[in-house]
């Protein structure tokens, strides 16, 4: 049995087998193959992403606010922040917002 093994192996033909690979692709994907392209049954056509719609987030109505402390005392964290904004509305802000502070933060530094 192994004997018919090394047989065969010794057999093959690289240059066959990769002919005959190409005809099998041609005869299934319906076009023919480049010379250098070897994965043609792995293209997949290029699709773009969906743009993302920006949901409206709590702190929308405290831009501004938010915007003139950073104005006057430009070095503000996140957290001081995050402890202005809980003495003004309790019910709304706590330490659970900090990181959507944080992102607000980064993104108005960015802008200016």
């Amino acid at each position: 049995m192994a004997r018919n093994r090394r047989d065969q192996y010794r057999s093959l033909d690289p240059i066959a087998l990769l002919a005959e690979i190409r005809a099998t692709q041609e005869e299934l994907l319906g076009k023919t193959v480049q010379v250098g392209e070897p994965r043609a049954t792995h293209r997949r056509a290029h699709r773009r992403y969906k743009t993302r719609v920006r949901m409206p987030s709590k702190l929308d109505p405290h831009i501004a606010t938010i915007e003139d402390w950073l104005a006057a005392q430009p070095q503000l964290t996140a957290l001081t922040i995050v402890g202005r904004l809980s003495e003004k509305c309790p019910e709304q802000f706590g330490t659970r917002q900090h990181s959507i502070v944080q992102r607000l933060l980064r993104a108005l530094r960015k802008t200016k």
